[in-house]
């Protein structure tokens, strides 16, 4: 089942139901009349809606003889201010 927009007028119906104004939506099911409606200038397919996969990938590791922060630096030590 192919998504169409409709470029063009197409008089009549499909499925029981009336062509779609230019613009609108149709859903049709016949492989053989989307290539005629597209091929035509009648029709143009529109993309799934369906989400694209999501492909998962993993971190970057960083190289091994990266140098690694092993301690805290100490605090700097307070000063008092006010009457000594």
């Amino acid at each position: 089942m192919a998504r169409l927009r409709m470029l063009g007028h197409v008089g009549g119906s499909y499925d029981g139901n009336k062509w779609p104004p230019r613009g609108g939506i149709v859903e049709v099911g016949k492989q053989s009349l989307v290539d005629e409606l597209v091929r035509g200038g009648l029709a143009e397919i529109l993309p799934d809606l369906a989400p694209e996969p999501v492909i998962e990938t993993a971190e970057k590791a960083p190289p091994e003889n990266t140098a690694k922060r092993t301690y805290k630096p100490k605090p700097k030590p307070r000063t008092r201010k006010g009457p000594q």
